[in-house]
């Protein structure tokens, strides 16, 4: 496993259906194109979470990376809520960002296609992780959801 875990997999997967659904609302827009709310709209909440997730892809995209190199588990901060908040980030924010900027609901499926893709390949991740860091990994796993910070909001004070 690389540093970057599963993120050329996933991002390739989005990329590509990023792409496929995006040349098909630029050649079929009155299927594909969301009219039922103005454009200016949709820009402006395109640009809020494109805008959202840059703070986590410029915050955390080192902290992996270090923890990486230096063989640690990082449990702190952003990675307290989601284990994997880059990814989240991809899901979450900068697929629906896009999606709406280019007014298409067709190409929202990138957010889905990034979602089942996760899932099945992280397992791929959570293994290296688990024989990485045994116990301490499952512990965590077992705190703090994947991309959704649900565990988190669900325990109790």
């Amino acid at each position: 496993m690389t540093r970057l875990g599963i993120g050329i997999k996933l991002l390739a997967a989005m990329a590509v259906t990023m792409l496929l659904t995006g040349m098909l609302t630029y050649l079929l827009p009155e299927v594909f194109a969301i009219h039922f709310i103005s454009s200016s709209t949709l820009r402006i909440a395109g640009m809020i979470l494109l805008f959202g997730g840059l703070p986590i892809k410029i915050a955390f995209a080192r902290v992996p990376a270090r923890a990486f190199k230096n063989g640690e588990l990082v449990t702190t901060g952003v990675f307290s809520f989601v284990r994997h908040p880059m990814y989240a980030a991809w899901i979450l924010l900068f697929a629906p960002g896009i999606a709406l900027l280019f007014r298409s609901w067709l190409m929202l499926a990138t957010a889905l296609v990034g979602y089942f893709s996760f899932k099945y390949l992280i397992k791929e991740e959570d293994e290296y992780l688990t024989g990485k860091f045994g116990q301490a990994y499952l512990d965590y796993r077992s705190r703090v959801d994947g991309l959704f910070p649900i565990k988190r909001l669900r325990r109790k004070p």
